[in-house]
């Protein structure tokens, strides 16, 4: 009896000191985010009047978990504006083509007080950052043709977005919200001046951590 208590107590605190030294599962560091959105902006220029018009995009961004609750992301995005409006007494469609370099900070806030971020499916997403814009091509459409201007120029502005973030799989997370775009510098070209002023979306989120 006494051998199969000290047997049984040497398995106890072998299990014991290997549940101790087993390490924890580690969180993923890096996330590819796929970010869609459609909505409304208002594009103020120099030589027409302000104009109010539609807007779409994808952003494609990497991002990097510094915290269990945040994370720096960066990348590239793609940004359509399209508005109707009266040039020289005739009506034209202009349409505007950006390529944008976002740059943003992430935040995650746990809905579900008392449990632990990495347990939590449900959260509050907020983010905020600058953003490089370029004006790759500018189309202006009236009854006599199409005329383009390319590489109008750059300017910068600042994004901030709100939404819901839900935790699908352990490398899945969808998430859906509202975004907001303004620009604080004009693009210039040939004595003309013109920027996005007021911008707000509905984004569709997706993102694949690793």
């Amino acid at each position: 009896m006494k051998k199969q208590l000290l047997s049984l107590l040497a398995v106890f605190i072998t299990g014991a000191a290997l549940a101790q030294t087993t390490p924890e599962k580690k969180e993923p560091k890096f996330e590819f985010i796929i970010n869609g959105k459609l909505g409304f902006a208002r594009l103020r220029g120099s030589d027409f009047i302000p104009l109010n018009g539609n807007v779409n995009g994808t952003d494609l961004m990497f991002a990097y978990k510094f915290d269990p609750r945040w994370s720096i992301a960066g990348g590239v995005g793609w940004l359509q504006f399209s508005a109707n409006s009266i040039i020289n007494g005739s009506s034209a469609s202009i349409t505007n083509n950006y390529l944008q370099i976002p740059v943003r900070i992430n935040g995650d806030y746990n809905i579900f007080n008392g449990i632990e971020p990495k347990d939590s499916k449900v959260f509050f997403n907020f983010s905020a950052g600058p953003y490089a814009n370029n004006l790759m091509k500018q189309d202006v459409q009236t009854m006599a043709g199409i005329t383009s201007t390319k590489n109008v120029g750059w300017n910068f502005g600042i994004a901030t977005s709100v939404g819901l973030k839900v935790v699908v799989t352990d490398a899945l997370h969808l998430g859906l919200g509202l975004e907001s775009q303004n620009e604080f510098t004009k693009i210039k070209k040939d004595g003309a001046e013109q920027r996005i002023d007021q911008m707000n979306t509905l984004y569709f989120r997706m993102g694949l951590t690793f």
